[in-house]
């Protein structure tokens, strides 16, 4: 997961995870989330759920099951998180340029993206996203996918199960049927785009679409 889009608010944030209340004053929406940015991430904190800010590794973006099984880090495993999410984009790569898609989950306003969290040499909390084998319908367009949860096993992955969920490798997670992937515009290469226009969907206008 190179992108993605957090559009919500913290009401339906704190439903959908069943947050209690939180410090945080507001939450901007974010179109063309990058490696690097500032996001709000999901943590256990004496047994309850806890939204903190965090910044997305840009040193560690992501890391693979595969990697996670043959290196395990200590460290890293003991340490998960959940990243919320609208969706995500991904790139077809072709002879002249990358074409962007946007994946969504129509059923799922927010998704809880598996994660781990790390301290660096900043002070600050960061994050490493969990990838896998995409499925049937994003592997056309990308190899890899970003490895989300069902919503039953956010606890779990947040209090000690994660290695066994990682084992599993997600292959319940397909969510064929209420995944969406769309093309939308070539605005979204550029991080200085950050707006809905971003997730109009627009049609096939080259023969590489």
């Amino acid at each position: 997961m190179q992108r993605y889009v957090l559009q919500t608010t913290l009401p339906q944030l704190t439903n959908v995870f069943g947050l209690p209340p939180t410090s945080m004053q507001s939450l901007k929406p974010n179109f063309n989330t990058a490696p690097g940015h500032i996001m709000p991430i999901i943590k256990l904190q004496e047994n309850a759920f806890n939204v903190e800010s965090a910044v997305w590794d840009p040193k560690r973006s992501t890391i693979t099951i595969d990697e996670v099984l043959k290196k395990p880090n200590a460290s890293l495993i003991e340490n998960p998180c959940i990243v919320p999410v609208s969706g995500f984009y991904i790139w077809k790569q072709t002879v002249k340029d990358a074409l962007p898609f946007y994946v969504r989950i129509h059923s799922q306003p927010i998704l809880g993206i598996a994660a781990f969290v790390s301290q660096q040499e900043d002070f600050r909390t960061h994050f490493t996203v969990l990838t896998k084998d995409a499925n049937v319908l994003v592997q056309p367009i990308e190899p890899m996918m970003p490895a989300i949860l069902e919503e039953k096993q956010y606890r779990a992955w947040l209090s000690g199960s994660s290695q066994e969920i990682i084992q599993r490798r997600f292959p319940h997670n397909l969510m064929i049927p209420d995944m969406t992937v769309f093309r939308v515009p070539d605005l979204v290469n550029d991080l200085a785009n950050n707006g809905p226009e971003l997730l109009q969907p627009i049609p096939k206008v080259r023969d590489e679409d």
